[in-house]
């Protein structure tokens, strides 16, 4: 499969430092346009922009043997968050079981005072795993980071409850310890859907790097 003219220029300019100059029957002769096409030169124009790429004046009523200067046009894009993995240890330990933890306590607080306030907060924690499972590539890895913050999560709101000392103002399996069960069952697989989430966009980022191809330009 053949790359695109403009992808070709890209790929030279990345190579390059991001610019180069050339004159422009060059460029006439990577998009195989006629000098008197002047359509031709609009639909360079046009796709070279699509690849990010600029010229320093406009292509119209230029002579084949004038000077022109390309360049990578700068994209603020947006870049996909740290793996859990690229942390370091006290953050990975934060994020993997002190957040889950103290969010896990602050539910078990309102057991006791608020079935509704409960029931939203058990939510937020449950659909929170697949952010957790965000922070790893592939499903495998999410799913495992599941177990961990689901575990966690449940753990900590019979424990919370446990020491709030009140009454539970909604429903608790018998016996309690289910419930952590259950916080698990349900953050595994929402934690493999965000892995997996992750490695689509960590497979995209990959297939926009198309392979260099030297010298369109020299």
């Amino acid at each position: 499969m053949s790359v695109p003219p403009e992808q070709v220029i890209r790929n030279y300019l990345d190579q390059q430092d991001g610019e180069t100059e050339a004159r422009f029957e060059h460029l006439l002769t990577t998009f195989g346009v006629d000098a008197s096409d002047e359509r031709g030169r609009e639909r360079i124009a046009e796709s070279l922009a699509s690849a990010c790429v600029e010229v320093d004046r406009p292509l119209a009523g230029l002579a084949e043997g004038e000077p022109i200067r390309l360049s990578v046009v700068a994209v603020t894009g947006r870049r996909l968050p740290p793996l859990l993995s690229e942390h370091s240890r006290p953050v990975q330990v934060a994020l993997a079981g002190v957040v889950p933890a103290l969010y896990g306590a602050l539910t078990g607080v309102f057991l006791g005072v608020s079935e509704p306030v409960y029931l939203v907060l058990s939510l937020i924690g449950i659909l929170g795993a697949v952010g957790a499972g965000f922070d790893h590539n592939g499903a495998r890895a999410g799913a495992r980071r599941g177990v961990v913050a689901g575990s966690v999560f449940g753990a900590f709101i019979l424990i919370a409850h446990e020491i709030h000392g009140e009454e539970a103002k909604a429903h608790l399996p018998e016996p309690a310890i289910v419930l952590v069960a259950i916080t698990t069952g349900l953050a595994v697989p929402l934690a493999a859907l965000g892995g997996r989430l992750r490695q689509r966009q960590e497979r995209k980022a990959k297939v926009r790097e198309t392979p260099a191809v030297p010298g369109p330009l020299g």
